[in-house]
């Protein structure tokens, strides 16, 4: 089983939830997820399992789990 972590970055929810890029951020803008930005070459974001709504939380530790 895989940790749970306080964030993840855009590829390593695309994976998770098994979507594309502009499906996820269309997601996380719809739930108003937060982000921080990923320290390192590349940028991008963190986003912040905290401000997920539960049923998305519950949706990722299910599929990280499996």
């Amino acid at each position: 089983m895989a940790e749970v972590k306080n964030s993840y970055t855009t590829g390593e929810l695309t994976k998770g939830f098994g979507t594309n890029k502009v499906t996820l951020l269309r997601r996380a803008a719809r739930e108003n997820w937060k982000s921080v930005p990923r320290p390192g070459r590349g940028g991008g974001e963190m986003w912040l399992v905290s401000s997920m709504p539960e049923k998305t939380r519950h949706e990722l530790a299910s599929a990280l789990a499996a």
